[in-house]
Parts: structure tokens; sequence; C-alpha cells
């Protein structure tokens, strides 16, 4: 898609981002000749003035070989400015956002490109200055340096967007809605999950907590089981559109109580999240079965952690899983029916558990969604993560990967990627 002006590449942030941004400093990766869109950055104005967080921007935007960005800064919409009238403190924001990354990007940022996005549309900061040096490139006011959100959203790039399918939600938050469940389920679920609490707590042996896992593993494959019809064929690898097994309804959460419960309980535990992800992959749900067992182990003093002697079975379970995210001859995008099975599962997981057990499901939806390619999820699941535990490893890990600008494997080689030209 050919995006032949700056007005055209700030219609395209939102769809890019899944939302339209406030109060943010949003920076567009530009790479190649024609220009072509790459990352996608963006933090809060509240951030700009931690020069780690704007850093990190900028190195992500390096690492995707840009030869310029292309900042916008995103105004408090409550403090009413428009393009041409900017609230005293919307114009400190802008100025501190630019001057930061101004220090940080050094020659990749053009002083006369920097634009800003306000109640009534966008506009060059140049024209808010009424810059007067004499090279200056801009056309004068109400030429091209300007365009109202009503000429943003009937663009062609617009136009495109909708067709392709593609739209966003209002909010940031919005990105995260979850169904309501009434305060009797909350409780009667609550009560459910520290039964199996109590059970883990008691498990001291390799083979107590294998029967834990076990337990999971069938919770989760009696849930997903309500995805499919029992007596149409299915395979984890076709798509859920291919998929004439798929039914996509769950039954009704009273009715699975305990399944849940016995999956809130046990996510903790490293060997049943780790199997979680496994089922994600291409591997499915079979291979959560397989990585959940400890038959060989008859070491009656095991614990059934990291020492038993199945663990590096699981660990090579892992790593041929992780061969399908991270490593790029062998990557795939996550189009399979299994893959989305499991996202649904995880969402559902985060509505029906107690909050105490989130963070497992928190990461693991971040880690979904970043394969998928949809940054933005994946960074407010992060933060919900981080909320419910600030110290959760996995979470960490995966942050570092975001912050980095790392894109997931497949995206990474492909060769003919789905972004647009810059004339």
């Amino acid at each position: 898609m050919r995006v032949s002006q700056p007005s055209d590449l700030i219609s395209l942030i939102p769809y890019q981002l899944g939302y339209a941004p406030t109060r943010s400093l949003v920076v567009v990766s530009l790479s190649g000749e024609p220009h072509t869109v790459g990352v996608i950055a963006r933090c809060d104005l509240l951030d700009v003035d931690d020069p780690n967080t704007v850093t990190a921007i900028v190195r992500a935007c390096q690492r995707d070989e840009a030869r310029k960005i292309f900042p916008v800064v995103y105004l408090d919409p409550d403090r009413g400015s428009t393009s041409f009238d900017l609230h005293d403190e919307d114009r400190i924001d802008v100025l501190r956002a630019f001057s930061s990354l101004g220090q940080s990007a050094g020659h990749l940022v053009n002083k006369h490109d920097l634009w800003i996005v306000a109640s009534d549309g966008a506009v060059a900061w140049c024209e808010v200055i009424r810059c007067n040096e004499t090279h200056c490139t801009l056309g004068p006011h109400g030429s091209q340096r300007y365009a109202s959100h009503e000429d943003m959203k009937s663009s062609r790039i617009s136009a495109a967007m909708v067709v392709a399918g593609r739209s966003y939600v209002a909010r940031r938050e919005d990105l995260l809605a979850t169904q309501e469940t009434d305060q009797l389920h909350r409780l009667d679920m609550d009560e459910r999950v520290v039964e199996w609490e109590d059970r883990w707590a008691l498990a001291s042996d390799c083979v107590s907590r294998t029967a834990l896992r076990h337990a999971a593993v069938q919770s989760v494959t009696a849930l997903l089981a309500q995805r499919h019809a029992h007596d149409a064929p299915h395979r984890e690898c076709i798509s859920p559109q291919e998929c004439s097994a798929r039914d996509g309804s769950w039954v009704l959460a009273g009715q699975n109580s305990e399944l849940w419960a016995t999956i809130g309980a046990a996510i903790d535990d490293t060997c049943v999240r780790d199997g979680l992800l496994v089922a994600m992959t291409p591997l499915g749900v079979e291979a959560l079965a397989a990585y959940a067992q400890a038959d060989e182990c008859g070491d009656d003093l095991c614990m059934g952690g990291s020492d038993c002697v199945v663990w590096p079975a699981r660990d090579k379970m892992a790593c041929e899983a992780l061969q399908f995210i991270m490593h790029a001859p062998t990557a795939t995008a996550p189009q399979h029916c299994g893959f989305t099975d499991m996202m649904d599962l995880l969402r559902q997981g985060v509505t029906f558990i107690p909050e105490r057990h989130h963070a497992p499901f928190h990461t693991l939806l971040a880690l979904g969604y970043w394969w998928q390619g949809d940054g933005a999820r994946a960074s407010l699941h992060l933060d919900k993560a981080h909320q419910c535990d600030a110290t959760y490893r996995l979470a960490l890990l995966l942050q570092t990967v975001l912050r980095a600008g790392l894109a997931p494997a497949w995206a990474r080689r492909q060769s003919d990627r789905d972004e647009s030209e810059i004339s």
C-alpha cells in the first residue's frame, strides 16, 4: 500500500496499534528506499523524560534499520487543545517529547517532520510554531501539513484497512475487554480453587505432583473438547476457518467450575504453564499430556521439580515448540486452530479464575499476541501480569523482548512484509 503524505501515515497508526492513542509519543520506523513502515513504538507522555524509555524506542528503530523516524505526539483530549490553539501543558508536553527524542535519535529525526494530533486533527509542528526558515520545505498554513480527523477517517488508507478487515478500538484499555461474572460465581470458584491449592501444598513428591498435573491436563482437554464436535474430523495444524469440527461455543462456566478450579490452582506450576505454551504451538494439546507425564521417574525422594530425571525430555519438547516461535527457518505464524482455542481458553481463565493466579495467564496471552504480531495487546497483558506479580520471570523476559522491538521469527523472515511504502 502506497502512502503519499504524512497524514496518510498518521491514518495508518491506530490500525497498526489496534487503538487510537492519546497522551502518547508514537514513533514510526521508516527503512529502505523507498521508505517502508517498520516498527511502530509508543510510550506515555509521562515517560518521555525517562532516557531509558526513549532510548529503548530508538534502539528498536535502529534494529529495524531505520533510515529515519516519524514521530507523532498525541495530546491529552481532556485539555481541549486544537491544532493551532494548544493548552499550555500540551505545548510543554510536545516540547518535552520532541526534545527527548531529538537527544536520543539524533540524525534520524527531521525537525520539519514532527507532528501532533489534537482534538480536531493532525498538524505538523512547524505549522504550529510558524517556522520561518528559508530552507523549510513545508507548505503554507492550510496545505497538506494539516488534516482533520474526518479527512483521515475517510482517506484511501482507512478505506483500504476497512476492506482488509482491520479495525481499532477507542481506548487502549478496550483491547482487554472481558466478560463479567457474578459475585456468587466468583465466591464459588474461589472456594474450589482453594481446595486445589491445598492439594498442591500437600503434594510433596513427584508422584503426587504429577497426579495434580494430569488432573489439570485432563481439565484443559475437557474444556477444549467443548469447542469441537466429537464426530467431526479435526487437525491441530489447520486454521479455525477450515476446521469443520470447530463449534466455537463454551459450556457455561458454572457447569465447568471444577475444571477451571483445577487449572487455576495448577497454572502456577512451571510444568503446567510451560505445557500450555507447548500446546499453543502446532504440537497441539496432545503434547501437553506428554509434557506433564513422569512415568520414568522412580525416585521416591524426587520432588517433581526441574531436577527430576524426566525434565530433560520436557526441555527438549519445549525447545521443539519454541522453534515455531523463535527459530526463523522453521517459524510459522500462529494461524492454526489449536492456537486459537488455547488463546480463547487463556482469556476465559482470566475471567473465571481468581486474580491471584492471573500472572501466568496474562504472560501466556502476551506471548501469544506477540507471536501474532499484536504488540499492543501483548504489552497490555504484560502490564497486567506485572500488576499481579512484579517478579514473574517469564513476564520480565518477554517484556525485555518487547522493549527491544524484536519481532517473532516468522515476521523477521518474511521477505514480502505487509508494510506500507512511503513515496
